[in-house]
């Protein structure tokens, strides 16, 4: 299955448009740009507390309680995520909707939903893919996002309230025990793991936006490569994380220049 070329052009058009960027922000611009980042850190440095206090709680073998703190250091990630999409948003010069945004981070389900973006694809998701069947993968990934909001939503909630099953009353303690602890706990590591890296590059629009304009520009340019007329969703996808592998050891390489030279 293959989309038809008009609309491949218009797509790559509209990418180009998108990453095409900068865009000169006004002063209000600048002191939201600059807040948005350090909201990012905050997110993410509450995120690191909140996983040291689970893991104090599972040594002490309070595995309910340490299972909720675990489940709430992964929303502080994804709403890491969501601040830096809009922090780009406006690099790129897209409006910024606050509102929008602090419904955000007070939805649990729009956090877990977020999180899905960095989780394994789904087997039907995979197949889609390699049938460019853009729509089947789409609406496979809608499911993996409700299935993971539910099994964190369900874990959570027996981590912190007496339920009633089956005739009778069920404590927290009964249902969660160490087993459950420790997968939650390794959700939330892997989380956090690929959280952090995300923060260096915020950081960078702040101090060196020529830069990111260039790297902004250069996603476009892949993406639009990706989807060169007779191009798969799998040629879009190489094409972006072959751009993003080269721009990391660009930057790593430029990163060690200047330690070199400071020191």
């Amino acid at each position: 299955m293959t989309e038809d070329k008009p609309d491949l052009k218009a797509r790559r058009e509209e990418l180009r448009k998108l990453f095409s960027g900068p865009v000169a922000l006004s002063d209000q611009d600048k002191q939201l740009h600059t807040e948005l980042v350090r909201g990012a850190e905050v997110c993410f440095a509450n995120a690191e507390q909140l996983f040291q206090e689970a893991s104090l709680l599972r040594e002490h073998k309070h595995f309910s309680r340490c299972l909720f703190l675990y489940q709430i250091a992964m929303e502080e990630c994804a709403k890491v995520d969501m601040v830096g999409a809009a922090a780009t948003a406006l690099t790129l010069g897209h409006p910024v909707d606050l509102d929008r945004l602090t419904r955000a981070f007070r939805d649990h389900k729009a956090k877990n939903f977020s999180n899905a973006y960095m989780s394994a694809a789904s087997e039907a998701e995979v197949a889609a893919h390699k049938a460019n069947d853009s729509k089947a993968a789409a609406e496979a990934f809608k499911n993996s996002q409700r299935e993971i909001h539910g099994f964190l939503n369900r874990a959570k909630n027996a981590s912190m309230y007496v339920d009633f099953k089956d005739g009778k009353f069920v404590s927290p303690n009964e249902v969660v025990g160490e087993e459950e602890a420790l997968t939650i706990a390794g959700l939330a590591y892997y989380f956090m793991s690929i959280t952090y890296p995300r923060l260096k590059p915020l950081r960078r629009m702040l101090e060196q936006p020529e830069l990111h304009a260039e790297l902004m520009a250069g996603c476009g340019e892949a993406m639009a490569k990706g989807l060169a007329d007779k191009g798969t969703m799998e040629d879009l996808d190489a094409a972006i994380h072959g751009y993003i592998a080269e721009m990391a050891k660009r930057l790593a390489d430029r990163d060690k220049t200047d330690s070199d030279v400071t020191d």
